[in-house]
């Protein structure tokens, strides 16, 4: 049984060299991996990545949390398990070594490191030669001029409206044009020095490069349900709400991955979860209720590995009254609404105490992560009781909407009760998960619940994607909208220097904090 941080496994020991299964989970991601049956030890990674007790041949299942039907990479966030589908799926230009997020990008798609111009505005990139797509079409710079100008140009003739309105923000972070010089090179010209370029056009799931003979074939409204990368799985089929399957591409770049074929199922309930781990049915998984966790490690047919997330759960609260939810657009509400709740119990109530109290945006393994302002809104129930008398009381009851599936509706009854002891009253909705984020992105709720993680690992567009004013997201905070925090954000996305760095990530949480616009649960 494997029960160490996945950081200090090794190759034989690792369940598996995606990571970004295990390292995108949660709070603490939670991977549980099924011995015997067709397989064992699979990688599901890029093949030449080759975990010694990885075998050849046969089925993986993954529990998940949710599956989409539209595998557009850079389309709104549509669950994690969309995500797992997405990276399987497609290769980016630079991704980390073994999916291991904490460390250096290298080189994917991309064959070296940008080389930029005296200016610092244009940046040279060469890309992989003899790299071939699902559909047999070859790979080359054209392909990536195809996918980020139809991001970025309105008047391009496969124009993506969904990405264009997501894009700039999440990443191509201040890039104005994309050109393919030649058949291996890149040019990226961009209207601002940017402190880490790597990290504009590196997100999770939006740096995926798509076919453009499959986009065209498809059309901009198809191109999401006939997706073809370049990555180790093509696709098979979805099933919208249930499954989505993909099989070993024989012509990897990398070299064929192990297993032939990689479904992943959309389980949104903890015990049916569970009960199909110890079925069988499903053979991995990092969404189990973390109550489950000691069955898991007490059956010697199961290996778990518990290692630090990147995400950081939240409370995000409506602060100008977007959608007519005006009831806390008094501060002194908001930061009572903060002050009502008890983190540390929450994490042991709802997370079973997998989790850290949260300090500002970014999580404990983040260079950003500000441990100055552990738990800066303090549970503190007199304070709250104070604050909304100093406001006249509360005129209406709260809407929290949630995700449903996860540990998210058992967070939202807990935060509930915690609001409702201090004078508030608060109704729950729950969505499912992989429509939940566009639905909280309209701001038709007083409180939503979510987890954010940097769209890289580097905080630099966490700040833009959230709360800046081009951003899709602001509609989570009532629209949110403030020119002395974006002067900020750009500073910090203008400098490499490290200090100075986390000196304006300081700044930016302060502001969130005091002004009860983004509350870090764990």
């Amino acid at each position: 049984m494997v029960d160490k941080p996945a950081e200090d496994l090794t190759p034989a020991e690792s369940t598996s060299s995606r990571r970004a299964f295990l390292a995108r989970a949660g709070t603490v991601g939670v991977s549980l991996t099924a011995l015997g049956g067709a397989f064992a030890r699979p990688t599901l990674a890029r093949g030449q990545r080759r975990a010694t007790r990885a075998v050849s041949g046969g089925t993986v299942t993954v529990g998940a949390d949710a599956v989409g039907a539209d595998f557009v990479p850079s389309h709104i966030f549509q669950g994690r398990g969309h995500e797992m589908a997405l990276l399987a799926l497609f290769d980016g230009l630079y991704w980390y070594p073994n999916d291991n997020v904490s460390k250096p990008y290298q080189e994917q798609l991309a064959t070296a490191f940008p080389t930029s111009s005296a200016d610092g505005l244009v940046y040279t990139i060469p890309v992989r030669k003899g790299v071939m797509f699902h559909d047999g079409t070859p790979f080359n710079a054209e392909a990536v001029e195809f996918n980020y100008m139809r991001y970025l140009d309105p008047h391009h003739p496969y124009y993506d409206p969904n990405a264009g309105a997501n894009v700039p923000a999440t990443f191509l972070i201040d890039v104005d044009n994309v050109k393919a010089i030649d058949d291996y090179t890149v040019q990226i010209t961009a209207s601002a020095h940017l402190g880490d370029f790597i990290a504009s056009i590196v997100p999770f799931n939006g740096s995926g490069i798509m076919s453009p003979t499959a986009v065209m074939k498809a059309g901009v409204a198809n191109a999401g349900i006939h997706p073809v990368g370049t990555g180790p799985f093509r696709f098979v089929e979805d099933v919208e709400g249930d499954h989505v399957t993909l099989a070993a591409f024989d012509e990897y770049w990398g070299g064929r991955p192990f297993i032939d074929t990689l479904v992943i199922r959309e389980i949104p309930d903890p015990g049916t979860l569970t009960a199909s781990m110890l079925t069988g049915e499903v053979d991995i998984s990092t969404f189990i209720e973390r109550s489950d966790v000691p069955t898991f490690k007490a059956n010697p047919k199961f290996d778990v590995a518990v290692i630090p997330g990147v995400v950081t759960g939240y409370m995000g609260l409506n602060v100008t009254g977007t959608g007519g939810f005006k009831t806390l657009s008094d501060v002194r509400l908001r930061l009572a609404a903060c002050h009502a709740i008890d983190k540390k119990a929450l994490i042991q109530l709802g997370l079973f105490g997998f989790g850290a109290v949260g300090a500002g945006v970014n999580p404990p393994a983040s260079w950003g992560y500000q441990k100055s302002l552990l738990d800066y809104n303090h549970y503190n129930p007199t304070l709250a009781k104070s604050l909304i008398k100093a406001a006249g009381g509360v005129k209406n009851d709260l809407l929290l909407i949630a995700p449903s599936s996860g540990y998210f509706p058992q967070l939202a009854v807990i935060i509930q009760s915690y609001l409702n002891a201090v004078g508030f009253t608060t109704n729950i909705q729950t969505l499912d998960s992989a429509i939940y984020y566009n639905t909280f992105n309209e701001g038709k709720q007083d409180i939503g619940l979510g987890e954010g993680a940097p769209d890289v690992f580097s905080p630099y567009s966490l700040y833009k994607t959230f709360f800046g004013h081009d951003g899709t997201r602001i509609g989570r905070w009532g629209g949110w909208d403030n020119s002395t925090f974006d002067g900020t954000v750009n500073r910090l996305f203008a400098t490499s220097n490290r200090a100075t760095d986390v000196k304006l990530i300081q700044v930016l949480d302060l502001t969130l904090l005091k002004g009860g616009i983004f509350q870090t649960n764990y």
